[in-house]
């Protein structure tokens, strides 16, 4: 009996645990946002109390075609002239970059 409650008690502790690390590793839909940019400038260098990065201002698509100028936070340099997919925490960080081919059909009629 005791060794069933131990069981129970340690397979639950994993449980939440493995939760967490997800909940931590994968933005939530309403903290983070993703937009198809193409970084034009070098970006300003920032060196705020706890972060040292660049600084990016620049006209950003959504998925849904809308478009909106926005600025965020990179820790490390993003590549000029090329199209990126982008997340972007709700504090303006930007927590990851995918490199893409090219832009959504819908971005380059309209650019």
């Amino acid at each position: 009996m005791k060794n069933k409650k131990c069981l129970i008690i340690f397979l639950t502790a994993i449980l939440i645990s493995i939760c967490a690390i997800f909940e931590y590793i994968t933005p939530n839909s309403a903290s983070a946002n993703f937009y198809y940019v193409k970084i034009n400038t070098a970006g300003s260098q920032v060196k705020k109390s706890h972060f040292k990065g660049y600084q990016y201002i620049t006209t950003a698509r959504k998925a849904n075609g809308r478009t909106s100028k926005i600025t965020f936070y990179s820790d490390t340099k993003l590549p000029e002239n090329r199209p990126v997919k982008i997340v972007v925490g709700a504090n303006k960080l930007l927590a990851s970059y995918q490199k893409v081919m090219s832009m959504p059909k819908y971005y380059a009629k309209k650019q």
